[in-house]
Parts: structure tokens; C-alpha cells; sequence
């Protein structure tokens, strides 16, 4: 046997026994979670039970029995495994049966010993047995309508039929016709002998108490990789991150660190002394917490994320045969979540390799990056032609009115806000979509009365401030700041006829678990939002009628989340709110 064909058998048989149902879904679960990408791997191991061949040929039935694998993808085969996987867990794994595996097991022997050529499409026929799956193939046809009939019978018979006819025999009969065998098959009857006594024990010794706590550790984990793959792919790496600290720890207080040519970074804070609880959890490849290690740097960082207490968790990956940290995860947790989690070392375990997981994925769609970048470049520059028309007249207008006229803040303001629209679209330029994970921090109060600013004219309708006097810090770049404050207030003001009003209020200090955030309020006394318009956050929902992209509050949920904030909203017949809250700087 090759050695890939052997590394193979040991992966799915355990000892002399074949692989059970569980096992079998235990084993394709292992290979989820590896990520691994072999493509016969998988073939072989969804073949070694019928329990988990049988739904891919019920979904798409083959044309060629032994090729049924070409109907479908990798990623197919990946989901269709986890869903079978979770179908069963449903209804209880212990409800698998091993109906037929023997009959296969009997099959394949049998096919080597007589005619290679038809061993795997031998067993692959006897899994069919008692399963309404039309396969187009007349052998395979004849094969399932006569594998039941008297031995002596089929005589004459093509090879596949009287190969699974004896096959069924040898495992249903207690009484088996050993004669008749040999002479259907034109074998001694010694061969016959020598094949079933070397044949493995029925399905039916092989325990599944062992596995079945292995099998609902190993979905749980499959269904959390997936889980955070999809949401890497919708929001970005850092946001699954944060999501899965939330579910596993209950923190949202998380950052990742990778390494740089001068220690580590989160963008936000670099460290270089080797002393860190980052580096130390780096070189030591275990987990450092700050019960056993801490200096000022790693204690400045965990209060500005809303606690003293945290965790550090390296994420190491394989690459050419070693073992290499590709980043170092920390999470502030209260003293008592501290506690149970470092006495939880399955809990962090789980943790670093799903982590380990959304950095060796593939986290792109798939994107034709030639034809986008040259539509972007494009789209650029339309869009830059009338932005710099517009500044140009700007510029005249100034002129003409002279420096001391009162509307020249509002020209600046105008200006200003141009400037950073052609920042925004040329920031697509270098073909990256990470502008809403770019660190930073503002004055909650500045954005907020520049945005308003903008709005707060030319009409009948009220502005009104009120904001945090302790004039809060959060941790959001300005620009998106600005960005959510210019969609939410454009939507209020559209929504607001004469005579109504515009709030905008901020709160700082706002505890949420051991997290300080940053409450900022979008209020009108508008029309308000109809209860029938769906999902507001979705993109190509929207709140308004006419021609209108509904993209507005998908990006505000966008920025909002790669800040680690949340958004939410309320609305009836007398208005709407909308509440940003974005974690507060602690110390600047």
C-alpha cells in the first residue's frame, strides 16, 4: 500500500474495525477543522459509511456511480459534511446504523480479489442496497433489483451482480453457501474461506459511547469555525475575533496583535519590550494572563479596553514543518471571567484554534481583483471631475464675497467636507477595502458639531445639542466618525419636514459588562420608519422613497461594528433614534 494510501486507511479504520457512522463523521468533522484541502481525502472518507455517501448521491444522483465526487466542489463536500453532521446530532448520533456496511466491506474484498477494476464501484454499490437512488447505469441497476435472489440463479450474470449478490449473502445468511460462492465467482472455495475469516468485525461491536462526546466537542468547534469564517468574510478578521471572545468569554473587549519589525502592534499601541505579556505569550506559545505577568504598557492598553484583568492568547500556525505565531489575541475580562477561564484551558484551547483557523482560511470571495481595480480606477476618476469643479467654484465664490462675509465658515465647512469625500473615494485607489478598520480616536463633541453644522441650515427645521459636557474620547478614526454622523443626519433630515427637530446628544461613561462605551443619539420627530420595511441594516433596504441605494445605514452598522461599537434604533409615527455606542477612551 502507498504511503498516502496508508496514512489514509489509518485515518479512517481504528485498529481491524471499519469505521462506524460516528467515527466516520467524526473523521470528516477532523478534517474541517484542519482545513484540509485534499480532495481524495474527502471522497475517501464520505465512502468509508454509507450514512455519510448516501445524502451526496440522493442530492445529485451520478451518471458514473464511482464518479460521484465530480458533481461537486470541495467547499460541496465541506458544508454538505457539516450539515450532515449537525442533521444527525438532531436526532441523536446513536440513531446510525450500520445497515450494509459489512455488505460493503465483503464487496470491496471481494472486487480486489477478482477484478480490481470493479472493487470500489462493488462497494459502492452494495451501500445502495435498500435506498431508492436511481443510478443510470444498467450493471449497477441489475445489481440492486437481483442481490437477493438464490445464488444459483444468477449464473450467467454480469460480474457486478453475482460480486454484490455474494457480498449480501456472506453478511445477511447465518448459514453461508460457501460452494455456491466459490463456483458463481469461479473461485475455490478456500479463497472464499480465507477472505471472510480475515474480514474485520461487524459494525455493530465497535462502541459509540467514546465517540459520541468527541463527535459534539468536534461539531461544536466545526460549527464555530464556520460561523466566524462567514462573518470574517461579511464584516472582517477582528470582528469574528470579537464576536467569538463574546460567545466563548462573554467579552467584547478584545484586540489582536501582530508583530512588526519593532515588537508588536494592534495599530493602536505598539510594544516593544520583551517583557510584555504579548512577547511573553509569543515565546512561550502557552496563554499569559495578567495573574502571572504584567507590566505598565500591558496594564495602560487593558484599562483603555475597560478593565485591569485580561488575557493574553497566541495564535500559531503550520508553515514549512513549523510552528510560527502569527498573532497574539487579548482579552480584558472581569476578575471572576478571568478566573474560570484560566481554569478552563479546553475554553482557550477552543478559542486559539478557531483563531488559528480565521488566519489560514480564505477569507476573499473570489473577486475578479483586475476587472474591480480597473471599474474602481474608473469610477474615481468620474467622481473626481465634479468634486474638483465644485471646489473651484467654492474658490471663486470666496473670492467674490471677501474674507469678512459670514458665510465664509459655512464655505470652509463645504470645502472641508469636499475635501474628505474625494479622501474617501480616492482612498479605493491601492485597490483595499480596509478603511473601516483604521485605528483612531476623536472627540465625540468636535465631530458631532462639525457634522450638524453642515445640516443645520437653510430650512425650518430645529437642531438642538446635547452633549457630554466631560467632552468623552472614542475609539473611532474621525473620518468614520464623520461618515456615520453624515448618514444618520442626512436620513433625519430627510425624514423631518418644517417645524421639526434634530437631537444630537452624547453620553460618555456608559458601563456595558467591564467595558466603558460612548453613547451617541440621532433623534428626530420625523415621519418615522414604516414596521414593514425589513432590515434597515441591510444593504439595498431603504428607509426612504424614491431612487435610493439603501446603503447608508449598512455602512454606518459597518464602521460602527469595525470599531467594536454596536447600533441600534427605535421608531414610531413620532420619529426615529438611532444610538452609536463606541468604546470610550479611558486615557489619552
Amino acid at each position: 500500500m502507498p504511503a498516502a494510501d496508508a496514512t489514509l486507511r489509518n485515518s479512517i479504520e481504528v485498529g481491524n474495525t471499519p469505521p462506524t457512522g460516528p467515527q466516520t463523521l467524526l473523521n470528516l468533522l477532523k478534517l474541517y477543522e484542519s482545513d484540509n484541502t485534499d480532495c481524495s481525502i474527502w471522497v475517501d472518507t464520505l465512502e468509508s459509511h454509507a450514512v455519510t455517501l448516501l445524502p451526496f448521491l440522493a442530492a445529485r444522483p451520478p451518471a458514473q456511480l464511482i464518479k460521484w465526487h465530480e458533481a461537486f466542489t470541495l467547499e460541496d463536500l465541506r458544508r454538505g459534511a457539516l450539515t450532515l453532521a449537525n442533521q444527525v446530532n438532531l436526532k441523536g448520533i446513536d440513531s446510525l446504523n450500520g445497515q450494509h456496511q459489512r455488505t460493503s466491506q465483503i464487496g470491496l474484498s471481494l472486487g480486489h480479489l477478482i477484478d480490481p477494476a470493479l472493487a470500489q464501484q462493488t462497494a459502492l454499490t452494495c451501500r445502495l442496497i435498500g435506498h431508492d437512488i436511481a443510478i443510470p447505469d444498467p450493471d449497477i441497476t441489475d445489481a440492486l433489483t437481483f442481490y437477493d435472489r438464490e445464488l444459483s440463479t444468477l449464473h450467467g450474470s454480469p460480474l457486478l451482480t453475482r460480486l454484490v449478490a455474494v457480498a449480501s449473502h456472506c453478511s445477511v445468511e447465518t448459514e453461508i453457501d460457501i460452494d455456491e460462492c466459490a463456483s458463481l465467482l469461479f473461485i475455490s472455495t478456500a479463497k472464499i474461506d480465507s477472505l471472510l475469516s480475515d474480514l474485520p468485525l461487524p459494525e455493530s461491536a465497535a462502541p459509540i459511547t467514546d465517540i459520541s462526546s468527541r463527535f459534539e466537542l468536534a461539531l461544536n468547534i466545526a460549527n464555530l469555525i464556520d460561523s466566524s469564517v462567514a462573518l470574517a468574510r461579511q464584516t472582517s478578521r477582528d470582528c469574528a475575533i470579537q464576536a467569538l471572545a463574546s460567545g466563548l468569554f462573554g467579552s467584547r473587549a478584545v484586540t489582536t496583535f501582530t508583530e512588526n519589525s519593532t515588537g508588536w502592534s494592534n495599530q493602536l499601541h505598539q510594544l516593544s519590550s520583551p517583557q510584555s505579556m504579548i512577547n511573553q505569550a509569543a515565546t512561550s506559545t502557552e496563554p499569559v494572563s495578567t495573574r502571572e505577568f504584567l507590566t505598565v504598557a500591558d496594564e495602560k492598553i487593558l484599562v483603555s479596553m475597560g478593565s485591569k484583568n485580561g488575557l493574553a492568547i497566541p495564535i500559531f500556525i503550520s508553515e514549512n514543518d513549523a510552528s510560527i505565531c502569527v498573532a497574539v489575541t487579548l482579552l480584558a475580562l472581569s476578575p471572576a471571567t478571568l478566573a474560570r477561564a484560566s481554569s478552563s484551558p479546553n475554553l482557550i484551547e477552543q478559542f486559539g484554534r478557531i483563531c488559528r483557523y480565521l488566519f489560514t482560511a480564505k477569507l476573499d470571495k473570489g473577486i475578479d481583483a483586475e476587472a474591480l481595480d480597473s471599474r474602481v480606477r474608473e469610477i474615481i476618476h468620474e467622481a473626481n471631475n465634479p468634486i474638483s469643479t465644485v471646489q473651484n467654484y467654492l474658490k471663486v465664490l470666496s473670492l467674490k464675497l471677501g474674507p469678512e462675509h459670514e458665510a465664509q465658515e459655512t464655505l470652509e465647512s463645504i470645502s472641508s467636507e469636499l475635501f474628505r469625500t474625494a479622501e474617501i473615494v480616492g482612498s479605493f485607489n491601492d485597490f483595499k477595502l480596509e478603511s473601516a478598520n483604521r485605528p483612531g480616536e476623536c472627540e465625540v463633541n468636535e465631530v458631532t458639531r462639525q457634522i450638524g453644522a453642515l445640516f443645520d441650515r437653510g430650512h425650518d427645521i430645529k437642531f438642538e445639542y446635547r452633549l457630554d459636557e466631560s467632552n468623552p474620547i472614542v475609539q473611532i478614526h474621525s473620518n468614520n466618525l464623520k461618515q456615520i454622523l453624515t448618514n444618520l443626519i442626512k436620513n433625519a433630515t430627510e425624514s423631518s419636514s418644517g417645524g421639526d427637530t434634530i437631537s444630537l446628544c452624547t453620553a460618555g461613561k456608559l458601563m456595558h459588562g467591564n467595558n466603558t462605551f460612548v453613547e451617541l443619539a440621532v433623534r428626530d420627530t420625523g415621519q418615522g420608519i414604516a414596521d414593514d420595511i425589513g432590515n434597515v441594516f441591510n444593504k439595498g433596504v431603504s428607509t426612504k422613497s424614491g431612487a435610493h441605494s439603501g446603503e447608508g445605514l449598512a455602512v454606518v452598522r459597518q464602521l460602527t461594528e469595525a470599531a467594536n461599537g454596536f447600533v441600534t434604533y427605535r421608531s414610531d409615527q413620532h420619529g426615529t433614534e438611532f444610538r452609536i455606542t463606541i468604546p470610550q477612551l479611558q486615557h489619552r
